[in-house]
């Protein structure tokens, strides 16, 4: 287990969001901040450093984390490079805010720290802030990433449309990143709902599955 420094992504991106939500079409499309630069630049070092060193030590990360990590600097890398569509890239990064409640939630099965409560060796009520973890991630993940992550395509399909009649000279190139951004959100939005589903199953089983066996 390691600390994700992409978790840090959230903080400076925010303001990125909401500074150029609200400015238009040209400013959502072609303004970048250092806020953004560094979010998104942190981002891709901690996607970069788990691609090539973090995965292979770890068995469980199957060939779908790999595909989600592909495609997430596939996109956000040209356009750090390109300094376009940063406002989209910015709102779709905030998804790593779910991230620190995934951590906490690890380290809490990691360490044991619910039996040991149960054994009496710690006042801690970790069982409760298992819980109390879980119920805010399920949340969060429903509005970071089931919600947020459409709003942002919906969000890019409207502002393309205008910006497109106003350029219609636009180089491929930025054509081109605009569709790879769509369909590398679509893609993560999709795991982000198997992930869902998985979670529930995990969440019934802790609520439910204890007590049956009472």
């Amino acid at each position: 287990m390691h600390f994700r420094l992409s978790n840090l992504s959230s903080p400076p991106l925010l303001p990125q969001v909401t500074k150029l939500g609200t400015q238009g079409v040209l400013c959502r499309w072609e303004s970048t901040c250092q806020a953004s630069r560094l979010g998104l630049a942190l981002h891709c070092g901690m996607s970069a450093y788990d691609f090539v060193y973090a995965f292979p030590k770890d068995p469980s990360k199957g060939y779908v984390y790999y595909l989600h990590h592909a495609a997430v600097l596939a996109v956000f890398m040209p356009v750090l490079a390109f300094e376009r569509l940063h406002f989209y890239a910015a709102a779709a990064a905030l998804v790593e805010a779910t991230n620190p409640l995934v951590m906490i939630m690890q380290q809490i099965d990691l360490f044991k720290l619910k039996e040991s409560y149960v054994a009496g060796l710690t006042r801690v009520n970790w069982p409760i802030i298992y819980v109390f973890t879980g119920a805010s991630l399920l949340v969060s993940w429903i509005v970071v990433r089931l919600m947020l992550l459409p709003f942002v395509g919906c969000t890019y399909f409207q502002d393309s449309a205008a910006y497109y009649a106003g350029a219609p000279e636009l180089a491929i190139l930025t054509k081109t990143l605009g569709a790879a951004s769509v369909a590398a959100a679509a893609f993560i939005w999709a795991l982000s709902c198997v992930w869902f589903v998985d979670m529930l199953k995990i969440g019934y089983k802790e609520v439910f599955g204890k007590k049956a066996n009472q």
